[in-house]
């Protein structure tokens, strides 16, 4: 791309308003100014964190001059340089200036904006998009990288669309750039040439810690200072892609605005990474002040406030206060000026003056208090029963808290709930075992809270909730169903009996809720209770509920009739939304905005206005990720009404709903906000959003009403299409493991289909991240291996079907398919014609000959593993154990394809490995175990079992095969209790009828293995109840614990369980939160090691549990030395 060379008429540093300041103001002329001239001008002036800019335009938009300056901490001070600077510029022109508008903008705006007597103060994203705009008026997206924050925003016609923002770490911002450049004793002027054309080594993206030991590390291996200053920009590239932008929706026209855009090595650095030109302006430096000064202009302002330049003359002191006048204790920032005191940071509508508070609600309408209204229950005076219960207003209970503190009103039992928690999120980071999200994390907080205030603990099952008026289940989100037995875990002994775990949301009927909230109840109350009383309590409290949900529909219409004025409706989980400890307080700030907000569940609409979405809402298989969609079509048609979707941090459902929402606003060419929600989250960084937002809408509905309404057409991304036919088709295999699946596609050929294997690689993973916006990450490595084998083979994409699995698992792999062809769509090149078939595990579905050799493959390529393992540590020549594996491997796929017995084969397989030379000694078992994409996937686990063997570890694998055994009675049980009669009896008659042959086969195996075949005959009910987990609950959390299990069964002697987690999995982060609880029941510790496709060296963090496992083994051999001399 064109890059600027960022020169001007005149440049030189003003130093002369303060002799000790080390930061002068760069002053650069731009335009011929004509000495005693007359020039009406706009001034627009951004307050960053660390620098201070200004500009000067004329009435036609020509940039004049331009200031900048370092804040330093004091943005007063750094306002009143740049005045001075001004002002020098006037007097030395000898220029007649009036200042007919300003305008402040940036983290400042808002307190500098009072001092000076601003006419406008804007968010730093309206003011950056404008200015983008004239700039480039096709722009669609905006890369912002400032000194302690960076920005992503995107655009259609103009309009902001979406932003977000990064405001906490410093790792991915210009500060770092200048720390490291400082360091590295290289002039900033000298980065950019430094870095330019250097080879860059990887350094971590993540953390700034992680990247400084990478960089000391760089340098002591020998890189070059150079090499290192440009490995520094790469970091800042990727922390920005993988932190603050979401890559998919980044656009083609692509302008890099803020000071770090002058580094043209970073500039080329997100070239290289998006393929794509970016376009830096010779004012990206001053691009939010040249915003506000456009904006100054297009308002027209009549007369302004402004008090002048010489306001620099002034001494202006300021000081911090606290506000104790009520519980909020909001610290101000004080200012005083000509005898006037200008104070900011009231969370309330007071000014300074004012000695009370004053409600800021200037839209007239209170949501929450709303609400709490429409659900106020008249308490009983009394409650005979003499305990009291705690109901955590937290996840999935927050919304329904009017239900259970009714039902047990009701049945005059006392409730407390944890509503008044203002800490849960801090406590429950201690206390969570695992980084969830941040509902999930404040979970923890509120269930401690309450067991100090509780007798008993109400924290209810929900697993899934019927969808009325069709056959359609929709799961609660996986934290959610596994919730309960997690947090009972804070609890150790007879304490847990304080903890109260009815299923109250299931397949079952209201009877069987009932009986179980009956026998909940039964033996904690002293004076008994009927059945019937139960029975009736919980018809009142759903009676109750549902006349609720009726009010606040009619709250909506009522409220939102007539308005003149925009109005918005939040989207996402009420216990994200409506908690005022969770939200960061966004409702008040739109209502100190003057915008009435409403929630998604306000709404009224009828199911076939939404038939366009059926087909995708089947998908969702979510909950609330349904309604969110439902709710968001609703609103995409209603005029004056727009929608904010409020997420969390590593929400891993509403990483599906927002791609797909966002697709939806688009179609119908509607503004939106999405905000998300984590625990270092400041209402400062939501109000830049926030006001961004409202102007962005404001403006829609302007010109949307006059536009003429034209037919809405959906694109594949909202519309699932699978492939049904393989005639004549390539079909593809993901590759999660390379034995396996070989063998898998030898199968597959046997029976005429062209069955083909992904190529794993590190560079497919790393490509992989553009796609990923918080989904499971083996999901956009299919999906961009996929890509890559299509474009490396030439094959045409209408005839290539990638397969992927077809699950009713409580996991996002039912979202796999339809995510994975709208990620082909976005792609283009002729990849949204290839096709994704979503098929059985076993292939039953493609022909009834596959499923016992598919069965025999899983077998016998988990157990070539498992001889390897068993072998290689001890090989006298290293690397045999390794050429006779994939040796094995070409011999079993041809037995697979039918060219020679399948025993024979496997004879010849287990006599390779008996003429191995080894010589065994002792080393610690480590067993491993995880997600299935991971565990067997030498690439995306960083060759984890070949780490351990070097290490001094013996590994521990089990075959898929194996697995299969210790879960199918799990299964079998919840399949029946769901209707799913046809998946128990083929997989019982599958079972048996592999068993026979597996016993042949398994025989030579043994002759390495030196153990006999497992029995999988536990109850699994008895394994799960010791970790509170039901035999209603699914997915590969729950068949962890019994792959444990069984794996100590067989192997007392393992000393490490290694868990393999791809980042973002759910399923794996419910199993790292119960390594304690696992660890007690097993005696074993547990590590988790998690791969996010980024590289580094994830593996170390095992060294120092196989240093301790060898000690301890070690030792153990010692104190039977000892007791054998003493004896």
């Amino acid at each position: 791309s064109d890059y600027p060379d960022f020169q001007s008429l005149e440049s030189y540093e003003y130093a002369e308003f303060d002799a000790k300041d080390l930061f002068p103001v760069e002053v650069d002329i731009y335009t011929d100014l004509v000495p005693s001239a007359t020039y009406d001008l706009y001034l627009g002036v951004d307050i960053g964190s660390t620098s201070t800019k200004a500009i000067l335009t004329g009435k036609d938009s020509e940039v004049l001059a331009g200031f900048y300056t370092r804040t330093a901490g004091r943005p007063v001070h750094a306002v009143r340089k740049v005045f001075a600077s001004i002002d020098d510029v006037i007097e030395r022109k000898k220029l007649n200036v009036k200042i007919i508008g300003t305008g402040t903008t940036g983290a400042g705006r808002k307190f500098s904006g009072k001092i000076i007597g601003a006419d406008m103060i804007i968010d730093e994203i309206t003011a950056h998009a404008r200015a983008a705009v004239e700039l480039n008026p096709d722009v669609d997206t905006i890369i912002e990288i400032g000194g302690q924050d960076s920005k992503f925003t995107t655009l259609i016609n103009g309009m902001v669309t979406f932003s977000a923002m990064n405001n906490v770490c410093a790792a991915g911002t210009g500060s770092f750039i200048e720390e490291q450049a400082q360091k590295l004793r290289c002039p900033l002027s000298d980065y950019s040439s430094r870095a330019e054309g250097k080879r860059a080594p990887i350094a971590s993206d993540r953390c700034t810690v992680f990247m400084e030991r990478d960089i000391n590390h760089y340098l002591n291996e020998g890189y070059s200072v150079d090499e290192v200053l440009a490995s520094v920009l790469h970091s800042i590239r990727e922390n920005y892609l993988m932190k603050v932008a979401i890559e998919s929706s980044i656009g083609n026209t692509i302008c890099f605005q803020g000071a770090t855009a002058k580094n043209k090595a970073l500039v080329a650095a997100f070239e290289q990474r998006l393929g794509k030109p970016i376009h830096v302006s010779p004012y990206c430096h001053l691009t939010g002040a040249l915003g506000v000064a456009l904006m100054l202009r297009e308002q027209g302002v009549q007369k302004s406030r402004f008090k002048g330049l010489k306001l620099y003359q002034s001494q202006i002191p300021v000081q911090s206060e606290v506000c104790d006048i009520c519980t909020n204790h909001c610290k101000i920032t004080v200012a005083d000026i000509e005898g006037e005191r200008v104070a900011y940071g009231f969370l309330c509508g007071r000014d300074y003056d004012t000695r009370h508070y004053v409600s800021n609600n200037l839209s007239g309408f209170d949501l929450l208090r709303e609400r709490k209204k429409v659900f106020s229950l008249k308490r009983s005076d009394e409650y005979k029963n003499g305990i009291t219960v705690g109901i955590p207003a937290a996840l999935h209970l927050y919304d329904d808290l009017p239900l259970w503190k009714s039902f047990f009103d009701y049945l005059s039992i006392k409730t407390v709930t944890s509503e008044s928690c203002s800490d849960a999120l801090k406590e429950g980071k201690r206390l969570a075992g695992a980084e969830f999200c941040a509902p999930m994390t404040a979970l923890y907080g509120h269930v401690k809270y309450l067991m100090e205030r509780a007798d008993y603990l109400f924290l209810p099952f929900y697993l899934e909730k019927q969808s009325r008026g069709k056959n359609m289940r929709r799961a609660f989100c996986y934290y959610t169903q596994f919730s309960p037995s997690l947090v009972s875990q804070l609890a150790s002994g007879d304490e847990r009996k304080r903890f109260l775990m009815p299923l109250v949301n299931y397949l079952y009927n209201t009877f069987y809720i009932k009986v179980q909230l009956y026998r909940m109840l039964r033996p904690v109350l002293k004076n008994g209770l009927g059945f019937l009383n139960v029975s009736a309590a919980y018809d009142r409290a759903v009676a109750f509920r549902d006349a609720c949900s009726l009010k606040l529909k009619e709250v909506y219409k009522r409220a939102s009739g007539g308005a003149d004025d925009i109005h918005v409706v939040f989207l996402g989980r009420p216990y994200a939304i409506l908690s005022q400890s969770m939200n960061g307080g966004i409702p008040d700030i739109f209502a100190s905005l003057g915008i009435k907000t409403f929630f998604q569940d306000m709404l009224s609409y009828e199911q076939e206005d939404m038939e366009a979405l059926e087909a995708l809402c089947d998908e969702l298989r979510w909950q609330y990720a349904t309604e969110i969609m439902k709710s968001a079509a609703f609103i995409a048609r209603t005029e004056g009404l727009y929608p904010v979707f409020v997420t969390s941090f590593k929400c891993s459902p509403d990483s599906f709903a927002v791609e797909y929402f966002k697709k939806l606003m688009e179609a119908h060419e509607k503004p939106y906000l999405i905000l998300q929600l984590d625990e270092h989250s400041s209402r400062v960084g939501y109000e830049t959003r926030v006001e961004a937002a409202i102007r962005s809408f404001r403006n829609h509905r302007a010109v949307a009403s006059a536009k003429v309404k034209k037919p809405v057409a959906y694109g594949p991304s909202l519309i699932p299409v699978k492939e049904r036919d393989l005639t004549g088709k390539t079909l593809i295999i993901p590759n999660w493991d390379n034995l396996t699946l070989n063998l898998m596609v030898a199968n597959l050929r046997s029976e005429g289909i062209d069955a083909r294997l992904l190529e794993e690689t590190h560079t497919s993973i790393q490509k992989s991240l553009r796609y990923n916006s918080g989904q499971c990450i083996p999901l956009t490595i299919i999906a961009q291996e996929f890509i890559d084998y299509i474009e490396k083979h030439s094959l045409d994409p209408a005839k290539t079907v990638l397969w992927m699995l077809d699950t009713s698992l409580a996991c996002n792999i039912r979202m796999y398919p339809h995510h994975i062809k709208h990620i082909l769509s976005s792609y283009g090149k002729g990849m949204s014609d290839a096709g994704v078939y979503t098929g059985r595990l076993s292939f039953m579905d493609i022909s009834l000959k596959l499923p016992v050799n598919t069965y025999l493959a899983y077998m016998f390529g988990g157990l070539v593993r498992k001889m390897g393992c068993r072998i290689r540590p001890y090989e006298q020549e290293k690397g045999t154990t390794d050429r006779i594996i994939k040796n094995s491997i070409d011999i079993l796929a041809d037995a697979f394809l039918g060219n020679r017995s399948k025993e024979s084969a496997v004879a010849e397989v287990v006599s390779h490995f008996e003429n191995i030379e080894t010589e065994y000694g002792e080393r610690p078992k480590i067993a491993i175990f995880g997600d299935m994409y991971v565990r067997d996937n030498e690439v995306m686990n960083q060759d984890l079992v070949h780490f351990i063997e070097d290490n001094g570890g013996e590994v521990i694998t089990t075959p898929y095969s194996s697995y299969v055994k210790m879960i199918s009675s799990q299964y079998f049980r919840k399949w029946f209790i769901e209707g799913n009669y046809f998946d128990v009896i083929s997989s019982r008659t599958l079972i048996a009828a592999v068993t026979i042959r597996e016993k042949l086969y398994y025989k030579y195996f043994a002759r390495i293995l030196k153990e006999p075949e497992p029995e999988y005959d536990e109850s699994p009910e008895k394994i799960l109840s010791a970790y509170n987990i039901r035999m209603e609950q699914s997915g590969e959390s729950m068949d962890n614990l019994l792959k444990i299990f069984y794996i100590k069964k067989y192997h007392p002697d393992v000393s490490l369980f290694v868990q393999t987690i791809p980042a973002l999995c759910c399923a794996s982060l419910i199993t790292e939160a119960m390594a304690t609880e696992i660890e007690k029941q097993t005696g074993v510790p547990i590590v988790s090691v998690t791969y996010d496709g980024t590289g580094g060296n994830k593996n170390d963090i095992i060294i120092p549990y196989l240093r301790y496992s060898t000690l301890r083994q070690q030792g153990g051999r010692m104190n039977k030395g000892l007791k054998a001399v003493v004896s």
